[in-house]
């Protein structure tokens, strides 16, 4: 005999094994075919021999056994464990004066005689308590059996019985519990958001996943072109879109773009489960309009405010735009032609300007439709000379050696911080023969045979002031005194990869300008303005040698230089524990045994033992715990477990610094029964047969 998964279109006889996909299990010519899950589709026999194979997680079972009361050429059982759901056995029996029969575990509970046409499609069919056999779709047997489901272990077989010397077979399919039952869908709905985009949803009996397509005729496409986002010609719908279904409505799922403004269009959906079953297409009862194209661009309102300005920036705000819809954001420009997006801001500030240069500014507003305003707002202004702030002056200038350091030094204490100063040197210097070096931001060096007076011209926010300043210049003689800086280095926030130096205020007879430090030698230094610095990248459990001197501004600088060495910690460990091969086993009814293996010895293991194939970490992590003092196998019990019930495994592995693993779960084991043995006797005098049932594994021994 030879059971196959799929509608036997075979030569008779085949076997399983010239399948594509399936497996081999057992010996002799009795065998257990199974898929790549491992799970038991069919059997093919002939030496008598048993072969039992559970499939555990979707209950059932296939045997091939011999009888031992009806001869060489005897029929085969089928088995099949069933649930409450319907589930079948379906065959081909090619032989005729055939007796068939139905047994469970309990005995025969119906049998039939008669004469079968050769090469008929038998099926038995079971729903609840009641087991009907057909051939070629007619019912032959109707019988009732005991309560057949997973909870009493309840298994049904199927035996074709004939004369010995008749060599006939039986080929037929062991039925799991297959959903045959398409989705139902209801109450398609589309909504349109805008002139171009739609959203829509649908009502489901199931979950899985849906596709949907808007086009401009109210006939259903099928479902091969609803998939593949066609209307019912064949064309490209309008629109098409995909979404995942879950039980109940789902509204607003689809989302459809590219549609035309003013355009009419219905919806159409279709929808697979999981299996997957295919859904009738459904059109809604109504169609939807999109609103027509908006062309009307917003306007501008108001006018540009200048704010702040530099020498090379502008900064403006400006009143919010109006329109028929809604302004959706602004552009920005400097020439009218090339514009800048600003988004929804109303303010902008316009970068890398050039000095004492005119610019007209440009803005104009656009909506979501790509309407520009056709009159965009404008202002005519300048940058500023090249020049500076009076804060920056203030605090960036003054009297070094009793000269002034700045043209502009005394003037910016009369104005306030923010303002821009500039200047323009109206005469001098007097005498001629100097050399004058001058810098935007007020400093100047000079170097002549004699003092020597100029006249500037200053500017405040781009407007002369009403004084001019006389500014009296001198020959700076060379500074040849270095810098003294003395005491030492303090090194804090010492890490694995940087730490931070601070050093003493050193002195000058002018004036300390800058610091520097060094790293480990050499002649490369860094400067810094001030008496700290934050160190940073440096390799974990390395030595720094750093040095540390004062500068002034004629580029003197301390010597010694202040020294110290700085060890950086090692690097933190970040990594985490790694588990591998979790597993779990029954400890009789009540308890349970596991193992799992990690690569490191520090910490401790936690564990938890549930009914659920996975478990969230912090699950895990409130469940039983013990250390870890050893890199490989860590073995584990649980206790107060139900019996009959299938558990798993759960594992966490947390480190002495904290790191958690991932969460490492065992396959499915099943705890013992109370250790029960049931013993039956069939009714039509075959040999005594004893069912021993474990959670693990089912046998059925002739």
């Amino acid at each position: 005999m030879a059971i196959f998964t799929d509608d036997f279109t075979g030569a008779d006889g085949q076997l399983l094994t010239a399948r594509s996909g399936w497996t081999q299990l057992g010996s002799g010519t009795c065998r257990a075919v199974v898929n790549a899950a491992n799970q038991i589709k069919g059997v093919s026999g002939g030496d008598g021999s048993t072969v039992g194979v559970s499939t555990g997680g979707n209950n059932m079972f296939a045997q091939c056994t011999a009888l031992s009361n009806f001869g060489t050429n005897d029929g085969w059982p089928l088995a099949v464990r069933v649930t409450d759901r319907n589930s079948y056995i379906a065959g081909r029996w090619n032989s005729v004066d055939s007796l068939w029969e139905i047994h469970t575990q309990f005995g025969r509970a119906g049998s039939a005689a008669g004469t079968f046409t050769a090469g008929a499609t038998v099926r038995l069919e079971i729903s609840g308590d009641t087991a009907t056999m057909k051939q070629n779709g007619t019912t032959v047997l109707t019988t009732t059996v005991p309560t057949i489901t997973a909870a009493n272990n309840a298994a049904i077989f199927l035996r074709a019985a004939h004369d010995p010397v008749m060599d006939n077979w039986v080929s037929g399919q062991i039925g799991e519990d297959v959903d045959v039952t398409a989705p139902t869908l209801t109450s398609a709905t589309a909504t349109a958001t805008s002139a171009t985009t739609a959203t829509g949803g649908v009502t489901t009996d199931e979950a899985g996943p849906a596709w949907a397509v808007l086009t401009t005729s109210s006939t259903t496409p099928s479902a091969a072109q609803i998939k593949a986002g066609q209307n019912h010609l064949g064309a490209a719908a309008s629109a098409s879109a995909t979404a995942t279904l879950s039980v109940g409505a789902n509204p607003g799922v689809f989302s459809f773009t590219g549609l035309t403004g003013g355009g009419t269009y219905w919806p159409h959906v279709v929808q697979d489960d999981a299996v997957p079953n295919t859904s009738t297409p459904i059109t809604s009862a109504s169609s939807i309009t999109t609103p027509a194209p908006d062309t009307t661009p917003p306007t501008m309102n108001g006018s540009i405010t200048v704010g702040t300005k530099t020498s090379g920036s502008i900064s403006i705000s400006y009143p919010a735009a109006s329109d028929n819809v809604a302004v959706t954001g602004y552009e920005v420009s400097t020439n009218g032609s090339t514009w800048s997006d600003n988004s929804t801001s109303l303010s902008y500030t316009f970068l890398g300007l050039s000095a004492l240069t005119s610019y007209t500014l440009y803005v104009r507003a656009y909506d979501a439709a790509g309407n520009r305003a056709a009159t965009p707002l404008t202002v005519t202004t300048s940058t500023y000379r090249a020049g500076d702030t009076a804060t920056n002056i203030l605090a960036n200038t003054g009297p070094v050696g009793g000269n002034p350091a700045g043209f502009l030094y005394a003037f910016a204490s009369t104005v306030s911080g923010t303002d821009w100063l500039s200047y323009t040197i109206t005469s001098g210097p007097t005498p001629s023969g100097g050399t004058l070096t001058a810098n935007p931001d007020g400093t100047f060096t000079y170097v002549g045979p004699d003092a020597a007076t100029m006249v500037i011209q200053p500017e405040v926010n781009g407007v002369n002031s009403a004084e001019t300043i006389t500014v009296t210049l001198y020959d700076q003689t060379a500074d040849t005194t270095p810098p003294v800086l003395t005491g030492s280095i303090t090194v804090t926030s010492l890490t694995s990869t940087g730490y931070n130096l601070s050093w003493p205020t050193g002195t000058d007879n002018i004036g300390v300008t800058a610091y520097e430090y060094s790293l480990n030698g050499g002649s490369s230094w860094t400067s810094q303005s001030g008496t700290s610095v934050s160190i940073t990248g440096r390799t974990p459990e390395t030595t720094d040698q750093v040095r540390v001197r004062a500068k002034d501004a004629a580029g003197n600088v301390s010597t010694p230089a202040l020294s110290t060495s700085v060890t950086l910690l090692a690097a933190p460990d970040v990594t985490a524990p790694l588990l591998t091969s979790p597993t779990g086993a029954k400890l009789g009814a009540n308890g349970a045994v596991g193992s799992v293996s990690t690569n490191e010895a520090t910490g401790s293991l936690f564990w938890i033992t549930t009914i659920n194939a996975t478990e969230t970490k912090p699950a895990v992590l409130l469940g039983s715990s013990q250390p870890v003092t050893v890199i490989g196998i860590q073995n584990v019990t649980s206790s107060g477990l139900t019996p009959l019930t299938t558990y798993y495994n759960h594992f966490v592995h947390r480190d002495a610094v904290g790191n958690e693993s991932l969460v490492a779960s065992s396959a499915a084991f099943t705890t013992d029964a109370a250790g029960a043995v049931v013993t039956s006797k069939f009714n039509d005098g075959e040999a005594m047969r004893s069912c021993m049932w474990h959670p693990m594994k089912k046998a059925i021994n002739a």
